[in-house]
């Protein structure tokens, strides 16, 4: 068995300084290299994998088996692809960003690129055991159609589980509207060609069978009324096990004070899927969920979801903030968000916590960590907004009617509302 070379050095000679980790075994390395992926925090071990002569190859593999998009890009995407056609069969996590480059501007992908592309497609067609040349044809016929890039990559990628779109204001394009809103809601591919729509529902009903995780997130301009944007509608991805949304697209923001716009009053069998197991939603102090809260406990009194088994609420408030504007809240506006067709929310929250098989978690950001953020679940913690209701604190806040309310409640000997003095208009005494 050889022995280890234990020699020291002789003076004066220059000895490479190694970092430590890179003289681990190579399959260690590459093992570490590998568990780059999904996982946004390690950049340095990251750039370190790029840099190093042994691990580049791995870590750019890495890179493109778990992507963030910008819709332009798409095309030099796939050109990467064509050239590891083995890596599309083993892409399943895929982060789409919109922007506003690609709203305003047709693709206009070079030669080399289409060239590529149309590679691209003959592999993966035939290894599905189909004919490509038709899908050469529609490819000749839609190349500055953004929305037909959209569907190629989803055809082309036959293995994604995951997907996130991060979605703009400016502009909803009908290949978004048609991914998370369902045809019932107005979102199923309409425009083009017969062609195009044919090979848009084909590939959406091939891709909704397969999607289990789907994250939707949307920031929408409260100043401004988005009569456009489409609601969330994901009931035909039958196998979504996880969802990830922002209240925007459950609810429709309005100009001026008014009762809060639900949903579409839509059942919830046509806004979420089945088998959905974990729900999150990411809400900001003006828009509060309280109203979709309150279909789902009525949803689950009729038996209905009982696959679900969590459902996280993420504050952008401190958690005394945010109670102390649910018990005595201040301003009209933030008033007509909290207070829907009479929902009181403490009651609201211990119902939910009474379901035996759903475990509700209220999550508001860790100190130092308001100005970040607040799609970022890593710079929440939890927090238990009942029992900060429930606190001397914010009962002190309220007025003596208001106490002995809130106490006989959690005495369980009546139920609670809130009492205003003057309450705002639509809010009853």
């Amino acid at each position: 068995m050889a022995q280890p070379n234990t020699a020291i050095p002789a003076p004066g000679t220059k000895v490479p300084q190694t970092s430590p980790l890179l003289r681990m075994p190579r399959e260690m390395l590459m093992w570490i290299a590998l568990c780059v992926d999904g996982d946004n925090k390690s950049t340095d071990l990251l750039h370190l994998a790029l840099t190093h002569s042994k691990l580049r190859r791995l870590a750019s593999e890495s890179l493109v088996r778990n992507p963030i998009l910008p819709i332009h890009t798409i095309p030099r995407y796939m050109e990467t692809l064509s050239a590891h056609s083995g890596w599309a069969r083993q892409i399943t996590v895929l982060t789409i960003k919109d922007d506003k480059r690609s709203n305003k501007k047709p693709l206009e992908p070079s030669t080399s690129t289409l060239d590529a592309c149309r590679e691209l497609i003959k592999a993966v067609w035939r290894n599905e055991h189909e004919n490509p040349e038709k899908m050469l044809i529609l490819f000749d016929e839609e190349l500055k159609s953004t929305d037909f890039w959209y569907f190629l990559l989803f055809g082309v990628l036959r293995n994604l589980a995951e997907l996130s779109l991060k979605v703009t204001p400016d502009y909803i394009s009908p290949t978004q509207r048609s991914l998370y809103s369902g045809p019932k809601l107005g979102g199923g591919p309409k425009r083009g060609s017969r062609k195009l729509v044919a090979f848009r529902c084909w590939v959406q009903r091939r891709f909704s069978e397969r999607l289990e995780r789907l994250s939707v997130t949307a920031t929408l301009p409260h100043d401004v009324e988005q009569d456009n944007f489409p609601y969330l509608g994901i009931y035909h991805f039958k196998n979504i096990r996880s969802l990830t949304v922002t209240c925007d697209i459950l609810f429709k923001p309005t100009p001026t004070w008014s009762p809060y716009l639900h949903f579409g009053h839509l059942p919830l069998q046509n806004v979420l899927p089945d088998k959905l197991e974990k729900l999150q939603i990411f809400c900001n102090h003006k828009i509060c969920p309280w109203k979709f809260l309150d279909e789902m406990n009525r949803a689950f009194e009729l038996g209905q979801f009982s696959g679900i088994k969590r459902i996280q609420l993420f504050f952008d408030l401190p958690r005394r903030s945010l109670a102390r504007d649910i018990v005595c809240p201040t301003e009209p506006a933030r008033t007509s968000k909290i207070y829907i067709d009479e929902i009181k929310i403490f009651e609201l929250l211990e119902k939910l916590s009474l379901v035996e098989h759903v475990s509700v978690q209220t999550l508001f950001p860790k100190p130092g960590t308001l100005e970040q953020p607040r799609l970022d679940s890593s710079s929440y913690q939890e927090g238990c907004l009942v029992r900060e209701i429930r606190s001397d604190e914010i009962l002190g806040s309220i007025s003596p009617g208001g106490i002995l309310r809130v106490q006989a409640h959690a005495a369980k000997e009546t139920k609670w509302a809130p009492i205003y003095e003057n309450p705002p208009r639509g809010v009853r005494r």
